[in-house]
């Protein structure tokens, strides 16, 4: 007498949706893209073009990987808020912002840019960067001073004061390493309001 034995097995494949900035941990580089205009898997939102690899939901909302399709420049204060008397108030006038490649300034459109708060930390010392530090933004967001370079997003940011100058605040490293990291908001008297 012969058995035969009938191996049965399911095979499920799961669609992943790739994006670079999909890790729902670190929303710090995204945009809420929730009320965007769709297009089939294009969703459009204040002009941007937004593609499924540039996008994921997470908690009923879709959110943009806007730095993935703008160079991000950090904003120290939030949205509607800018620099007015060594705090953030309601403002929503855009600072003059030069860009540069090493010293050289660049001629390029604001639209190729984005200010975003990116919640900013410091193990260190906030402090506006004096007017006697020559200061550079380089066309890839990263900072170049004559007094260091700060190529980490989180570890400087900018505003523009009430006569829409550009102010920068950088991280200066704690002398003792006892120091707890503290955050942008809360060490600067900034908020994200």
């Amino acid at each position: 007498m012969k058995f035969y034995y009938v191996l049965l097995f399911s095979v499920s494949f799961t669609i992943i949706q790739t994006c670079t900035c999909c890790p729902v941990n670190n929303l710090n580089e995204t945009i809420d893209i929730t009320n965007g205009t769709r297009n089939g898997d294009i969703i459009i939102y204040n002009g941007i073009y937004f593609t499924i690899d540039d996008y994921f939901h997470f908690q009923n909302k879709t959110y943009g990987c806007i730095c993935d399709i703008k160079v991000c420049l950090p904003k120290c204060c939030g949205e509607g808020n800018r620099w007015v008397n060594n705090r953030c108030q309601k403002d929503t006038s855009i600072p003059r912002i030069p860009i540069h490649r090493g010293t050289e300034v660049l001629d390029l459109e604001e639209n190729n840019f984005y200010l975003i708060k990116m919640g900013t930390t410091c193990d260190g010392q906030l402090t506006v960067l004096p007017g006697m530090i020559k200061s550079y933004i380089q066309e890839n967001g990263h900072l170049h001073t004559t007094a260091g370079n700060y190529t980490n997003k989180t570890s400087y940011c900018i505003e523009g004061t009430d006569a829409l100058d550009l102010v920068i605040i950088v991280c200066v490293p704690a002398i003792s390493p006892s120091n707890a990291p503290q955050d942008m908001a809360s060490s600067s008297g900034m908020s994200s309001d």
